[in-house]
């Protein structure tokens, strides 16, 4: 299937966003010499908070203002869906309700309360 306009709109957006929040974030501060390091290179995972675009607006915002930097997801889920369990230093471009780019952010730490998997966010960039 072949990937609709605004679908090209909105990846042109994230790398767009992830060029210029690489360099914000100081991914790309290693001497030309050594070349582009991975984690600079590869655009990291694209995803939103929230099931609804209202949700995942909301979400964007509350990490944003700092109101909402905490994840809290039932251990059974990364289980029952194949997920890996979220790791430190992972980073993550989070997404508004309409897909576009609105974050950097990277996972700071990951902890087990009880049976949830709980994962605090730091933003490293946002969007202008």
């Amino acid at each position: 299937m072949q990937p609709t306009e605004h679908e090209d709109d909105l990846e042109q957006l994230v790398r767009s966003f992830w060029e210029v929040a690489r360099f914000h974030a100081k991914l790309t501060h290693m001497p030309s010499y050594f070349g582009p390091t991975v984690i600079a290179s590869v655009p990291p995972p694209v995803w939103s908070l929230g099931s609804t675009p209202a949700e995942a607006d909301a979400a964007l915002a509350g990490l944003l203002d700092g109101t909402a930097t905490t994840l809290r997801t039932p251990a059974e889920e990364y289980a029952a869906s194949g997920e890996p369990v979220p790791e430190e230093g992972v980073l993550g471009i989070v997404t508004d309700g309409r897909g576009r780019p609105g974050a950097l952010v990277v996972t700071s730490s990951v902890e087990r309360d009880g049976d949830e998997v709980v994962e605090h966010l730091r933003v490293l960039y946002r969007s202008s």
